[in-house]
């Protein structure tokens, strides 16, 4: 919906719901009459910027066929932790990956072959069988991910930092690698989704 929007227009709303409107003006870090003692201020400040960045990435419906974004969600998923087959039916995934279909739990099934290692449970009650992330999928990981609770997100970002430092490896080396795996917008979408990319409001 976004898209059908001017630039201008979007943002005036965004900033105006987020409560920001009177602080930050669009081509301006901050406005003049910003009053840092709002203990609120950095936090919705925070939010918002979180919502652009999500807004304007790649990894989106706006790119994926649905196959491709059951990969990609379940991923990030499991970029947070090891997940039983049970928990990556979490219903906020919707149909993103949880799916009822005998169609849709074999895409599901398909993409954690492609993306996870199996664990067995261990026989005792103590540790349930899950699935895990491949050591080559962290490239692919969005620590932003949009369906992410602040506590997931951190966790996420955090195992991400590890895995990078258990192969030797630089943030800047996953910026760079996760960059040239963005995929190409639709067609559909591409000259809206750029205009509002390079609009002064940003």
């Amino acid at each position: 919906g976004a898209m059908l929007l001017r630039p201008d227009t979007f943002m005036s709303t965004v900033l105006q719901r987020f409560e920001l409107k009177s602080f930050v003006r669009p081509g301006e870090p901050f406005a003049p009459t910003v009053r840092l003692e709002d203990e609120f201020f950095l936090q919705r400040l925070q939010s918002v910027t979180l919502f652009l960045y999500q807004m304007l990435n790649a990894h989106s419906p706006l790119s994926f066929t649905f196959r491709q974004l059951v990969t990609h969600t379940t991923r990030q998923f499991l970029s947070v932790g090891a997940k039983s087959h049970s928990q990556l039916w979490d219903p906020r995934l919707e149909r993103s990956t949880a799916t009822a279909t005998a169609k849709d739990q074999d895409m599901l099934e398909a993409s954690l072959h492609e993306i996870s290692s199996f664990s067995e449970a261990d026989g005792t009650g103590h540790s349930s069988a899950k699935y895990h992330l491949r050591d080559d999928q962290w490239d692919g990981v969005d620590p932003f991910f949009h369906l992410f609770s602040w506590s997931e997100q951190q966790k996420a970002e955090e195992n991400l930092l590890a895995a990078l430092k258990a192969r030797g490896r630089a943030l800047t080396d996953w910026l760079e690698a996760s960059t040239n795996l963005r995929p190409r917008q639709f067609d559909a979408y591409r000259e809206s989704f750029r205009a509002f990319g390079v609009c002064s409001a940003l």
